[in-house]
């Protein structure tokens, strides 16, 4: 199967869960070290490439640029099912898919008490910018059906 060689790191099981969820934790670190986790709204495409809406002078684009490999975790507290996902992650420079992701993230989302922006709206901390990750890893658990 010519799809699963192209895409050999999320089960279809991973992806649907992916598709459900929309919020995960991204993990970097900076060239010294330093490990840094931060709270993202994610979209993924169809080739299975993680993308984030964060702003230019942030700590999660800055590690990147120093020490481009990170993690992705997302998780669903009342289901018991959680994915972890490593991989490579660069700052987007294709225009068009820049202005598609962006357009995705920055619309309202349902919170208790109505809908807003997310948290990304607010920040200060330059120009936007998408973070692209390339997943090279991922583990799916779904502790829903232990007993």
């Amino acid at each position: 199967n010519e799809q699963a060689e192209s895409l050999p790191f999320l089960t279809p099981e991973a992806v649907k869960f992916l598709l459900q969820e929309g919020i995960g934790v991204l993990s970097t670190s900076s060239k010294t070290g330093v490990v840094h986790g931060a709270v993202v709204y994610y979209v993924m495409d169809d080739q299975h490439r993680m993308y984030i809406l964060t702003k230019a002078e942030t700590t999660k684009a800055r590690n990147i640029i120093a020490h481009p490999q990170v993690a992705l975790t997302v998780f669903n507290a009342d289901n018991a099912q959680t994915l972890q996902m490593h991989g490579t992650a660069k700052i987007e420079t294709r225009e068009a898919v820049k202005q598609n992701i962006f357009n995705q993230i920055m619309k309202p989302h349902k919170y208790k008490g109505g809908y807003r922006l997310p948290p990304v709206a607010w920040l200060e901390a330059g120009m936007f910018v998408i973070i692209t990750v390339t997943v090279e890893s991922s583990n799916f658990a779904d502790f829903s059906k232990k007993s």
